[in-house]
């Protein structure tokens, strides 16, 4: 992530074989399969979604309240409610946020968010969200509950994450967590936007202890 240039990149390797996506702030997106570029939009669309979805899981309202991550952001929030909710098997009192932002997550005109903050500490505890990006997933809501924070470089990061489909039906998506972090490495756009981590890019992140 590079918030200054409102980029996002992202590597992924697998049984399928390797994957890059670098996706611009409100702009364009580029996705490769295995080094060569895909052009078709259904692909790109769904690059732009996750890339944009996982760094609203990761920053929270850091992300909103930044102006969106580079580009100009219309966020409206107001609290609606509380709700008291588990996350990792722990009781959290919350407020809640909710609104719309605009542009919202992918190639979305907008989309509708909530985020649960808990009163004790004020982190996001559990962010909920339309998916209006891609015609495939539009009307349908998820939420991802963010947990065991972990206090680094003066922030205090959620390092597990769990999602969930609420509409059109509910079930479980996946679980995932953070196994390294770094900030402040020193690279830069060029090193991540060729469809390999190149450079002060192309070595893991720092475990975390």
């Amino acid at each position: 992530m590079l918030p200054r240039a409102g980029l996002v990149a992202q590597a992924h390797t697998g049984p399928e074989g390797r994957k890059a996506v670098a996706r611009r702030a409100g702009g364009d997106v580029r996705v490769w399969f295995d080094g060569e570029e895909a052009k078709d939009p259904d692909r790109r669309a769904a690059a732009a979604l996750v890339s944009d979805a996982y760094a609203l899981f990761l920053l929270g309202p850091m992300l909103l309240v930044t102006g969106g991550w580079g580009a100009p952001r219309s966020v409206a929030l107001e609290v609606g409610g509380a709700g008291d909710i588990v996350v990792g098997g722990r009781p959290f009192a919350c407020d809640v946020l909710r609104g719309r932002m605009a542009p919202g997550l992918g190639l979305a005109a907008s989309d509708r968010v909530a985020l649960f903050l808990d009163r004790e500490e004020g982190l996001m505890r559990r962010v909920r969200f339309s998916l209006d990006g891609m015609e495939s997933t539009r009307g349908a809501v998820a939420e991802v509950d963010a947990y065991d924070h972990l206090a680094r470089h003066g922030v205090r990061w959620p390092t597990r994450f769990h999602e969930r489909l609420l509409r059109p039906l509910q079930m479980p998506v996946h679980d995932w967590w953070v196994t390294g972090l770094d900030v402040d490495r020193g690279f830069a756009a060029a090193d991540v936007e060729g469809g390999a981590f190149r450079g002060k890019a192309a070595a893991p992140a720092a475990a975390l202890a």
